[in-house]
């Protein structure tokens, strides 16, 4: 078998990522230094998303604006959870039905009992908690500090506080008002105040005994 090393380094200075493949140092480039950079732009009416990557385009157009959208729904008796992406129907069935694969990461810090069934999860709980291959991402914004060990920090970062890429949900609830800036907090908010027809909140509690990391998941099941 022939081993694979991180032959492809960052050259710009103070940076230490490392990668197997150029295609993901040319990622990396973009989008943590801003490098040869290409916007993909949405061009639905009134929309001023734009990403630097073209599957994310593909997606913010299926969530957001319902084009081309595909429906992955859970075929488990009773169940009413429906995705549009694959991975999140892969992702419910192991949270809430136990079924698929259903195998225990374990983080292998010494003392440390956190343990997850989603490897993505893993990886960043080593960078938040325990700052294990760690990648700052900064906001762009002149004049603005902020940073964040994750992309999606930066985005909800920027919407929130610069209104940069907001798209705000509305609740369609005759009479209501309320407007959320994320999709997940209006579900919630029609759930807790309107009792939501179907909707219901499932609460899983990631604690475990003698561990450093407490984390609450609220899954919404629509």
């Amino acid at each position: 078998m022939v081993a694979h090393t991180r032959s492809h380094a960052c050259d710009i200075p103070g940076c230490t990522y490392r990668t197997k493949k150029s295609s993901h140092l040319k990622q990396h480039r973009a989008n943590v230094h801003n490098i040869g950079v290409t916007y993909y732009v949405c061009n639905v009416k009134g929309c001023r998303y734009k990403t630097k990557i073209v599957k994310n385009l593909k997606r913010h157009k299926a969530n957001i604006h319902g084009i081309d959208v595909v429906y992955h729904t859970c075929n488990l008796p009773g169940c009413k959870y429906q995705a549009k992406e694959k991975k999140n129907l892969k992702r419910h069935k192991a949270l809430v039905h136990q079924i698929g694969d259903v195998v225990y990461k374990k983080c292998d810090f010494p003392n440390c009992m956190f343990r997850t069934k989603l490897g993505n999860n893993l990886k960043q709980h080593k960078a938040s908690v325990h700052n294990i291959n760690v990648t700052i991402y900064k906001c762009d914004v002149p004049g603005c500090s902020f940073k964040s060990k994750r992309r999606t920090g930066i985005k909800k970062h920027q919407a929130n506080i610069h209104d940069i890429g907001v798209t705000f949900y509305v609740c369609d609830f005759p009479g209501c008002k309320y407007k959320a800036k994320q999709k997940q907090t209006l579900n919630q908010h029609q759930a807790r105040n309107h009792d939501a027809g179907r909707n219901k909140l499932l609460e899983f509690d990631l604690n475990y005994d003698g561990g450093r990391v407490k984390q609450r998941r609220i899954v919404l099941i629509l």
